[in-house]
């Protein structure tokens, strides 16, 4: 018996031993969250949501035990919903080297006494390029690439991840193409990323309106607000409590298939770490999961809160169960999106969600509203996780093929201008050559006018085909220079499975 008891004693130790060794070598999170509504001076127009954005990714953070700093200007009307809410600081270049320092600081600590820590950064605002090189606006300046860059070089993290929800935040991480003209996704457009960055991941949106990228149904940014809810757990598509790259971009994927109009279906760019897709960006404790929604027909839902505030959309595929990490705050609401049934959730416990019953009433309008309606219309479940990484470790061959063919679009507008202009200048050539013949006629007898006249005529009616010409490819340099309706094409970088990255790319006029 005092064996026995001595091996119990030992195998006790050697646990209490290995699950302390465990918990000391659990990724610790830390974000810095920026918003900024304000525009550049001299700029036209200002935000509305970026603030909101910001806060509620800055609160979404925080429920799920990761170390946030905010960084904004809550307006009156975020700060009338959220009167506790709490700032670090204003959204500000010197703000923002303050607090990163400060995190860095952290990291460091950290990681003397052997534990990883992770860096999540978000903004949310205005973004454009200059010169070639994207970059954020903060209310005393710029944060450009080469900034950014220099900053996430000194963090001490394993992992950096990175969302920008911005116009052109593609800019603020990849270069333009040749010629100034955006080029598309591909391994190529890695070069851009120091080699020093590859443990960083970017997720980079632009909005599917050429003005605001703000929808006011969601009171906020459209790809912040997939973002959120992916992360909330409605794209934990094999319910493990992480949510990795793989599931982010096939749930922003699938969440933005059925809007038909590509002006207004959102793009984003998904680049994982070391182009592993199986990299978490977040997880959940499991057992403190607040939602449970289990295997049935959902369709298309969202959360609110008491406030109307909408924290989340989803829409599980049939079968598909689902598990939502939501705040404490109670009570919510769980309602179908064509408003026709509801559930409200006033228990703080872990809650099965049962079936919606209740009506609420709400109404849309303009013709964005109705193409965004499209959102979240395809059912979401493990096999899009599955199709995604299939798609994105495709053959070089086929990542080649997007990158001729949307060079092809791109020289569109060059190759049919200079087509208008050397057939216009061929047929004013030719009409030169003709008045000059006229008003060169002198003393002549009539056999020689007649000589002459014909060949004027002769000039004049070659002249014709050329001006056509050039009035047709004038017309295809304005149609693709104005009105030529983006494409939409998703470009895959090759590697193992697993082991990729993929851009849903609106390219074209932006």
């Amino acid at each position: 018996m005092t064996r026995w008891l001595g091996v119990l004693a030992l195998a006790l130790t050697l646990f209490t031993s290995w699950d302390a060794s465990a918990a000391q070598t659990a990724v610790r999170r830390f974000a810095l969250i920026i918003g900024n509504n304000a525009g550049e001076a001299g700029a036209a127009g200002s935000l509305r949501y970026a603030d909101d954005d910001a806060l509620a990714m800055h609160q979404l953070l925080r429920e799920a035990g990761v170390e946030s700093r905010l960084l904004a200007r809550l307006d009156a009307a975020t700060r009338g919903l959220h009167p506790e809410a709490v700032v670090d600081g204003a959204p500000t270049l010197a703000e923002l080297k303050r607090n990163f320092a400060a995190l860095v600081t952290n990291m460091q600590a950290l990681r003397e006494l052997g534990v990883p820590s992770e860096l999540l950064l978000f903004y949310g605002g205005h973004g454009d390029v200059d010169r070639g090189e994207g970059y954020v606006v903060l209310e005393d300046g710029r944060l450009t690439r080469s900034l950014l860059f220099e900053l996430l070089q000194s963090s001490p993290a394993i992992n950096n991840h990175v969302f920008i929800d911005a116009c052109k935040s593609y800019y603020v991480v990849f270069d333009r193409g040749p010629g100034g003209r955006r080029g598309p996704y591909s391994a190529a457009s890695l070069a851009a990323i120091p080699a020093q960055l590859g443990n960083t991941g970017f997720v980079l949106s632009t909005s599917s309106d050429r003005e605001s990228h703000e929808w006011e149904r969601y009171q906020g940014g459209v790809l912040s607000h997939e973002l959120r809810s992916a992360l909330w757990g409605a794209a934990d598509a094999d319910l493990d409590g992480i949510i990795t790259y793989a599931e982010l971009g096939a749930f922003l994927t699938v969440a933005n298939a059925s809007i038909r109009n590509p002006m207004f279906r959102p793009e984003f760019t998904v680049h994982a770490p070391h182009r592993n897709l199986s990299q978490p960006l977040l997880s959940w404790n499991v057992s403190e999961a607040a939602l449970e929604f289990g295997q049935g027909s959902w369709g298309h839902f969202y959360v609110e809160t008491a406030r109307g505030e909408r924290l989340l959309d989803a829409h599980p595929s049939d079968g598909q169960p689902l598990r939502i990490w939501a705040p404490r705050e109670r009570p919510l609401f769980v309602r179908q999106n064509d408003e026709a049934f509801e559930t409200v959730i006033s228990e703080r416990a872990p809650t099965r969600v049962p079936p919606l019953s209740t009506p609420p009433q709400l109404a849309s309008r303009g013709a964005l509203g109705l193409a965004l309606e499209w959102l979240f219309d395809k059912p979401f479940g493990a096999a899009n996780v599955k199709d995604f990484r299939e798609a994105s470790a495709a053959p070089e061959l086929l990542a080649a093929t997007q990158v001729d063919h949307a060079r092809q679009r791109d020289d569109l507008p060059l190759v049919a201008g200079t087509v208008a202009l050397a057939a216009g200048a061929v047929g004013l050539t030719l009409n030169g050559i003709a008045l000059g013949l006229s008003l060169g006629a002198h003393d002549e007898s009539q056999l020689d006018i007649q000589h002459r006249n014909a060949r004027i005529k002769a000039l004049n009616y070659s002249s014709v085909p050329f001006y056509g010409v050039a009035a047709l490819a004038g017309a295809t340099w304005a149609w693709a220079t104005w009105l030529r309706t983006p494409g939409l094409t998703v470009t895959p970088l090759a590697g193992g499975p697993g082991h990729a990255g993929a851009m849903l790319d609106w390219s074209g006029q932006f």
